[in-house]
């Protein structure tokens, strides 16, 4: 993928960011939003991609985690809170891809909330204002 970004707000706090993958020679967008506040010093951003066809929502830490499967805890809005036991830190130790069934869909949302437990370190939480997310996901379109 080129190295080279375009950034342009979404609304709320949105950065929408493109670049054109040389090897497709297709532009892929992404968009990331900063979590209100830090956590045991390590900021977090939510990034809304594409995958296999369909959005994706993972977690960037400004730290890495040790890799392997770690729990969470995540609430959209005032919902009910999920618990997943089997969430992977892959090869990006600063990534943590939210993988549900169904697919975790946060269209017209305005608060989404995570607690991650990474192995052998303190709980981290963060909480995001997901103002602008529909324009945010208008931006970045799954093929």
């Amino acid at each position: 993928m080129a190295i080279a970004a375009l950034v342009v707000p979404a609304g709320a706090s949105w950065r929408i960011s493109e670049a054109k993958d040389r090897m497709t020679g297709k532009n892929e967008s992404w968009a990331a939003l900063a979590a209100k506040n830090p956590d045991q010093g390590m900021t977090a951003d939510l990034e809304l991609s594409c995958a296999a066809g369909g959005r994706l929502f993972t977690v960037k830490l400004s730290a890495p985690l040790t890799r392997g499967k770690i729990s969470a805890r995540l609430r959209a809005d005032d919902g009910p809170v999920q618990n997943l036991a089997g969430l992977r830190v892959y090869s990006d130790p600063h990534r943590i891809p939210i993988v549900t069934a169904p697919r975790l869909d946060l269209a017209g949302r305005k608060r989404f909330r995570v607690e991650l437990f990474p192995t052998g370190s303190p709980p981290l939480f963060y909480d995001f204002d997901l103002t602008g997310i529909d324009r945010a996901m208008a931006a970045v379109r799954c093929r």
